[in-house]
């Protein structure tokens, strides 16, 4: 029993120290798992043997079947070790060629999936794949590609083979351009890009090259360098300082270059007839990176100066340096001369309308674009202030209506009076100046506009009113003479005969008194005609009417004290334009109805209201009224009525815009009396404007 414990010990201690002694081996991880399992296996063998050393040696299977046990306890152990060990590195071998696979894969697929032709090639520039991209483009199969020569696709086989061999050179090459020869002699025009490629070992296994289709570009290309060189506008590219690096041929034509031919070392600099322009050029591009519409005189070769228009821009790289500038030069000679022979005429013409009498004006769209200084004064105001207000402001509102309208039919296109007369209205908001003008049309900046001229004939129509006045006054003079004071001087003739024929009249009767009425009269009528002389000199302001009509009615109730005035003042403020003969008139309305008033009981009827855009101021009276005969030529010259004050009246009317109206108090009833209804303009309706 010794001996077999010894036996047994001596195997474990044996087993131990293998154990540790391969764990102390300087080996890798993957070995060491090996050794374990190699062992293990070993000592299984060993249990065998000894089983059958037992039985060969005639052992008792007791001590045999336990040494064997023990061996394959320790064996199974080793076994098991050796086996956890190798197994991980069984399956990550496994999952490393999967993952090759994978990659290999995922490479294939970007090589196929490229749109541009891939290839690969070794070092003497034989095929060694590509890609259905490069098939399509050469027309031949995987087959056929692969051990042909990279270069034989190629319309320069030489430059190919050139551009491969430089590869291994340089280790990459970068837009080499090449012409693909394709089936049917197809021809594409592409720009190869290539480099190396190396196993795990840093060993150089081939290049690789993919094209990219630049038929397009190409074409392009010669599009724009076809416009470059027939485009007649000057285009160039120059440095910071000034030297011209490339033109096309517009631009030496138009530097005085004969037959297109670019010069060299040209400097911009130099070329400005004033160096101070350059250095503004300079200045303005810096300052925006980009400059439009330069104009500026440059000296030709040929000893011309021209005009040029110049638009560039800054290039400048990736540290912000400018590197060069771009931009294109125009030869505008013609059109400054144009536009200075243009400006002479402007000027010349605008001397002229500026020194002309009469205002010119042109309106578009409602709108003043143009007056010269006499328009301006005649409503009084600055040209600066006229341009661009609307047109309509500076019409009178009583003719407002009738301008607009030929005005808007004018510009419809409607046959319509070139020429007619009507009021502006000027600064004050009340004056009207009375203007004859004379339009048309015109094309204006494209549009359709109106060109006229207006004359101020407000002295002129006053002059002629004047006369007017001047001869009614010296007919109605005449007839005053021949009428009024002829009867008086017939009454005076009578009475004094009656005087004479009789001696024993006193003194104081009837005739004596009847000369000194009719001698009255006649000093009454003088003195009436008298007062209205200055009738066209007078100056209209804003009156108050209801303040000067209550004055007349105090003034006539003070004066005859057995006439009665009805009159409940209602309306305040009622302001007019008018001059002081406005007094004058309504106190002649307000007698001529109490002394042309022969009942017992004079009663006179006063009312003041709102009419038409202006107040009516009516006077009626008990009197024995007038036929419808009679009063259809009270203001009738040729066959007057009426007495002096009424023509006085109506005169005066006639200056403030207003009327006057002479009617039965009881309508179709004569015998009750007269009604006369007078009607003024209020302040707001003559200085009204119309909204623009």
């Amino acid at each position: 029993m010794i001996i077999e414990s010894i036996i047994i010990i001596s195997i474990i201690l044996q087993s131990l120290a293998a154990y540790y002694a391969i764990k102390l081996i300087p080996i890798t991880k993957n070995l060491r798992a090996w050794l374990f399992l190699a062992i293990g296996v070993l000592l299984m063998l060993a249990r065998r043997i000894i089983s059958l050393t037992g039985l060969i040696l005639g052992q008792t299977p007791s001590i045999q079947d336990m040494s064997a046990e023990i061996v394959a306890l320790i064996s199974s152990a080793l076994i098991l070790i050796g086996i956890t060990k190798v197994a991980p590195l069984f399956f990550s071998f496994k999952q490393a060629q999967e993952e090759i696979m994978a990659l290999q894969r995922y490479n294939r697929g970007l090589f196929e999936a490229s749109l541009d032709p891939f290839v690969t090639f070794d070092h003497n520039g034989i095929i060694l794949d590509a890609n259905e991209a490069a098939i399509q483009a050469t027309g031949k199969t995987l087959d056929e590609m692969k051990g042909s020569r990279f270069a034989d696709y190629f319309t320069d086989p030489e430059r190919a083979f050139m551009g491969a061999m430089m590869v291994f050179e340089r280790e990459e090459v970068r837009d080499y351009e090449l012409t693909i020869l394709g089936p049917d002699n197809k021809r594409i025009e592409s720009s190869f890009g290539a480099s190396l490629y190396k196993d795990s070992s840093g060993k150089i296994v081939g290049a690789f090259a993919i094209g990219r289709n630049i038929s397009e570009r190409k074409k392009a290309q010669a599009l724009y360098q076809d416009l470059f060189n027939t485009t007649p506008v000057g285009l160039y590219r120059s440095s910071p300082d000034g030297h011209i690096l490339n033109g096309n041929p517009a631009l030496w034509q138009i530097l005085g270059y004969q037959n297109g031919q670019p010069p060299t070392n040209i400097n911009t600099n130099d070329i400005y007839v004033d160096r101070k322009t350059r250095q503004k050029w300079r200045a303005l591009i810096r300052k925006n990176e980009v400059i439009h519409g330069f104009e500026a005189r440059i000296r030709c070769q040929n000893g011309d100066i021209i005009w040029v228009r110049d638009t560039a821009r800054v290039f400048r790289d990736d540290d912000g340096q400018i590197t060069y500038y771009e931009g294109s030069l125009e030869d505008i000679t013609a059109s400054k001369e144009a536009e200075e022979s243009l400006r002479a005429s402007e000027e010349t013409h605008r001397i002229l309308i500026e020194n002309i009498q009469d205002g010119v004006f042109l309106i578009q769209n409602g709108k003043l674009q143009y007056v010269n200084d006499a328009f301006a004064k005649i409503p009084g105001y600055t040209v600066e202030e006229m341009i661009g207000t609307d047109f309509q402001r500076y019409v009178a509102p009583e003719d407002f209506d009738i301008v607009i309208e030929r005005y808007t039919r004018r510009q419809a296109g409607e046959d319509v009076p070139h020429e007619y007369e009507f009021q502006m209205l000027c600064r004050d908001g009340i004056t009207r100046a009375l203007v004859n003008m004379n339009v048309g049309l015109v094309m204006y900046r494209g549009e359709v506009a109106s060109l006229g001229t207006v004359k101020d004939i407000t002295q002129s129509r006053q002059y002629e009113k004047a006369l007017r006045t001047a001869d009614e006054r010296s007919k109605l003079y005449l007839d005053i003479l021949a009428h009024d004071i002829c009867n008086q001087i017939q009454a005076v003739l009578l009475s004094i005969s009656l005087l004479s024929n009789n001696e024993n009249v006193p003194i104081s009767s009837y005739p004596a008194n009847q000369i000194l009425e009719c001698v009255e009269k006649c000093n009454s009528i003088i003195s009436k005609v008298k007062t209205t002389e200055n009738l066209t000199e007078a100056i209209l302001t804003p009156m108050q009417l209801d303040v000067i009509l209550h004055d007349c009615i105090s003034m006539i109730s003070a004066k005859w004290d057995d006439v009665t005035i009805e009159y409940t003042p209602t309306l305040t403020n009622a302001m007019v334009i008018a001059d002081t003969f406005l007094e004058y008139m309504l106190s002649n309305i307000l007698e001529n109805a109490v002394i042309h008033n022969h009942n017992e009981d004079k009663t006179i009827w006063v009312a003041l209201g709102e009419r038409d855009t202006g107040f009516e101021v009516i006077v009626g009276d008990n009197g024995n009224g007038l036929p419808d005969t009679i009063k259809d030529n009270l203001f009738d010259m040729s066959r007057r009525s009426g007495g002096v004050g009424l023509h006085q009246a109506k005169q005066i009317l006639d200056k403030y815009g207003g009327r006057i109206k002479i009617c039965d108090r009881v309508q179709n009833n004569p015998s009750e009396g007269l009604e006369v209804q007078i009607w003024l303009p209020s302040v707001e309706s003559s200085s009204e404007k119309k909204p623009e």
